[in-house]
């Protein structure tokens, strides 16, 4: 199975994030800061991680620093065109990341995930 870290400021998005997961048969760990998230990850490397862009600081390319080999999902609002634009060139340049607009459907975060595992 497996194992996905989800790392967002908000509780009921990564409740929400958790659920969908879950039911697409992931086990999945959380953390309310980037540290945190970090930190988990080095004690228990998961497969696979979302992080959203606008509350984990310093944000997803620190933690592919901290954490090489990482595969992310960075989530980040269709609204921050500079910040999404910074994160397609992280992309091109590191390798680790998908970037995943929001707001998303179901379908899109699904794919997202899938791809990222399937890396």
């Amino acid at each position: 199975m497996p194992l996905v870290l989800i790392i967002d400021a908000d509780p009921e998005i990564r409740r929400m994030l958790r659920l969908i997961l879950e039911i697409d048969g992931h086990a999945v760990v959380e953390a309310d800061t980037q540290a945190k998230g970090i930190d988990l990850y080095r004690h228990q490397p998961a497969d696979l991680v979302i992080c959203d862009v606008e509350t984990t600081t310093p944000g997803p390319l620190e933690f592919v620093r901290q954490c090489p080999g990482v595969r992310v999902v960075a989530m980040c609002a269709d609204a921050v065109p500079a910040l999404q634009l910074g994160l397609q060139q992280a992309t091109q340049a590191l390798g680790a990341f998908r970037l995943l607009g929001k707001p998303f459907t179901l379908q899109s975060f699904l794919d997202a995930v899938r791809e990222g595992l399937a890396v």
